[in-house]
């Protein structure tokens, strides 16, 4: 069996802080974009539940990331290539940390996933 590569580009972006602009004002900042490469991309349906008061979080995207994703935090974003039907400059933004496979008892660890919701305006 062959070992597995990533082939699928994405671009990285790093959270930079918070910080003031020139009138005083709170602002965020990413780092320019880096390209990195992911196993794939899928997209996962959602149902919203019919409980009254129900509050979850809805992941938008799943990157399926090796096991040299490292470093990736909550608030950083990803920008993904030209999709059908999807806009190719549409921002993502990691939620929570990366789910990965270590630790299992095969001794294997070929990634994880690492989840994303969309960035609107």
């Amino acid at each position: 069996m062959g070992s597995l590569k990533p082939r699928y580009p994405v671009v990285y972006l790093k959270f930079n802080g918070s910080g003031q602009d020139d009138y005083g004002n709170d602002i965020e900042s990413w780092a320019e974009g880096v390209d990195k490469m992911v196993y794939g991309v899928r997209f996962p349906v959602t149902t919203e539940p019919m409980e009254a008061g129900h509050n979850r979080l809805v992941v938008d995207c799943v990157l399926l990331i090796p096991n040299s994703f490292s470093g990736v935090d909550e608030r950083d974003r990803f920008k993904l290539p030209r999709l059908p039907g999807r806009d190719p400059d549409q921002l993502y933004e990691v939620i929570g940390l990366a789910e990965t496979a270590d630790g299992n008892p095969f001794g294997w660890h070929p990634g994880g996933r690492l989840s994303l919701r969309r960035i609107n305006g």
